[in-house]
């Protein structure tokens, strides 16, 4: 397999995923339609074709979490189900273990499922709120038809499979592919130098991904690379330029306030925490509302603190220092006494998530 037909198959993905957790993001938490028995149906419905698609198409994958699919099961299994289906069809392209034609049936049936049930998500939520305008998927390689009023999207399997076989005659911008995972490998390498703490290779690779594609991804990285120098009056200017490019970009909003936080300005910080609670694009939620605890404990409201780390536990159960913060902080609570053992005790809880790297999982899928 060639490098631009991988680089386009995982492009595909990227795409249809953005908009599936887009409407997901709209209809369970900017909408009155998490507890409406429509969502949970079509979620449900969802959840089992695609459960039923990955075990006949491949084989039963470890990659997803072991689910018994019934009445039992909450829309928020099912929404995890299924986003993190795509990691086997990802996982499949970038491994080349089918071959360019097995691939392109398995992607394109894939991809067409998720479209259809994207179409029934987009369509629930325009009935109960029709004056809300919701991005649609960009229009490069996929192909649509009008459908109640709002457009089916669907992949070709003769264009990919012109892709697969360099038909020049395949509409395919193979430079532009070839920028683009040049942009992502140097992403990738940027990160990993970080982890090493070789953090002027890390902004030297940053800065060239950032010539191929200036990506609120890339700006952000940056910004997180500057800030372990110090430098945080340039990594505020990048997180400013990267949500510029794009207002629903989570992270940067999150490591904005975080900057601010770790300069000691908490009531400004919080303003960036909210605003990164809201955006469609933020893999990892729960960053805003650990942050938003910490900016909390520095301003000595431990019950705002305990009600954002709280909520974060909901997003994130399995971090465990933060169930143990939440416990320690109810218990205090509970006492109302702050005697000096407790405030020593939320001092170090503070101390904990000042050092949280607002970055610490970043999103590598550009």
């Amino acid at each position: 397999m060639n490098d631009s037909f991988e680089q386009l198959i995982l492009t595909e993905l990227y795409t249809a995923r953005i908009y599936l957790e887009r409407l997901f993001l709209i209809s369970t938490e900017r909408t009155s339609l998490v507890d409406s028995p429509e969502l949970r149906e079509i979620t449900l419905k969802f959840h089992f074709d695609l459960e039923n698609f990955i075990q006949d198409s491949f084989i039963k994958s470890s990659v997803l979490q072991e689910t018994s699919l019934g009445s039992h099961t909450s829309l928020s299994q099912s929404k995890k189900f299924i986003l993190e289906s795509f990691k086997v069809l990802e996982s499949l392209t970038q491994l080349n273990l089918l071959s360019s034609e097995a691939l392109v049936e398995h992607v394109c049936d894939f991809i067409n499922l998720c479209y259809n049930y994207s179409h029934a998500l987009h369509n629930l939520i325009l009935d109960s709120h029709p004056d809300l305008e919701i991005q649609l998927p960009r229009e490069v390689t996929l192909s649509s038809e009008i459908v109640e009023d709002l457009p089916l999207f669907f992949l070709s399997k003769d264009y990919l499979k012109n892709i697969a076989q360099n038909n020049s005659d395949a509409p395919l911008v193979s430079l532009n592919l070839q920028r683009k995972k040049k942009y992502r490998d140097l992403l990738i390498q940027g990160h990993e130098y970080m982890a090493q703490s070789k953090i002027d290779v890390a902004i030297g690779l940053f800065e060239k991904a950032q010539s191929y594609d200036e990506t609120p991804e890339v700006l952000n990285a940056l910004a997180w690379a500057h800030s372990s120098k110090g430098k945080y009056e340039i990594s505020k200017k990048l997180c400013l330029k990267a949500i510029k490019i794009d207002p629903e970009y989570g992270p940067a909003y999150n490591d904005l306030g975080s900057y601010l936080l770790g300069e000691g300005l908490p009531d400004e910080s919080l303003k960036w925490f909210h605003k990164a609670k809201k955006c469609q694009r933020f893999h990892n939620r729960e960053y805003a509302f650990i942050n938003s605890g910490r900016a909390f404990m520095h301003k000595k409201d431990y019950k705002k603190a305990l009600k954002e780390f709280s909520f974060a536990l909901t997003l994130a159960p399995d971090n465990q220092e933060l169930h143990q913060t939440v416990e320690r902080l109810k218990r205090a609570l509970d006492k109302s006494i702050w005697s000096n053992q407790s405030e020593n005790e939320t001092a170090k809880e503070e101390d904990v998530f000042s050092k949280e790297d607002p970055n610490n999982n970043p999103d590598l899928t550009t």
